[in-house]
């Protein structure tokens, strides 16, 4: 190995362990600022359930360390979360010198559109999935059985939610990509929407609980996203139809 490719290398390492630093610093400093928040931001997440608990009934702590660690795992996780543009940012300054103008010129928006999409769906779930399914939840419940919510396993459901829903909202994108470079098109797409469906529910059935209403309040919005993937790359594919024919 030349020393030009060795020293290559070298500043290739350098630049990495600089830019991993990077993300472990704002990751640390956002967590210690938020830290002082935890069991507010806790507090906030917890709304959509508390709101809907009988009157005079808290969420429980089963283990004797969740009332400290819980709110903390939440804010490290939502710490994460936060500073995701700016990690992904590093990553970018880092691999986007080996791209050509054309790729990054492609890459970019579909980073930026990925960002809005990722956070909307985690809003979505909040203030939309949250609220119905904790109605159904609670409302179904026999009036001999007093919901008592743990606060760790809340925290675990949730994320799961959150990380689902905030994928899934990443769908459009994911679709319109492949279509880009070409691995699928809008018309296998189509003629395989069936099994698109079946897929969905099979996600919904391993985040919610066992009962189809939650399931299809989750598998529902999914599908309705991929169809807006197929909607995108039809526009696409039709766009770039017409330069050609041009």
């Amino acid at each position: 190995m030349s020393n030009e490719i060795k020293l290559s290398i070298i500043n290739h390492l350098i630049e990495l362990r600089k830019r991993i630093i990077n993300c472990i610093v704002i990751i640390i400093t956002t967590f210690l600022i938020l830290s002082y928040f935890s069991n507010y931001i806790y507090h906030i997440i917890a709304i959509p359930l508390i709101k809907l608990l009988p009157y005079g009934t808290k969420m429980i702590a089963i283990n004797i360390s969740s009332p400290l660690f819980t709110p903390i795992k939440l804010t490290f996780i939502l710490s994460i979360l936060i500073t995701m543009p700016f990690n992904i940012y590093q990553i970018w300054k880092f691999i986007s010198p080996a791209l050509y103008k054309k790729e990054k010129k492609i890459i970019k928006p579909l980073i930026f559109f990925s960002f809005i999409l990722f956070y909307s769906g985690i809003i979505f779930t909040y203030y939309i999935i949250m609220p119905v399914l904790f109605i159904f939840l609670t409302k179904t419940v026999p009036n001999e059985i007093l919901i008592t919510a743990d606060i760790s396993n809340y925290l675990d459901f949730i994320m799961k939610l959150f990380i689902t829903f905030g994928i899934s909202f990443e769908i459009p994108i994911l679709i319109l990509l492949l279509c880009i470079i070409k691995i699928i098109n809008t018309k296998t797409l189509k003629n395989n929407r069936s099994y698109i469906l079946i897929i969905t529910f099979i996600i919904s059935m391993l985040v919610t609980p066992p009962d189809i209403l939650s399931q299809i309040i989750l598998a529902l919005p999914m599908y309705i996203l991929f169809e807006i993937g197929i909607l995108f790359s039809t526009i696409y594919e039709n766009t770039i139809q017409k330069v050609k024919e041009k």
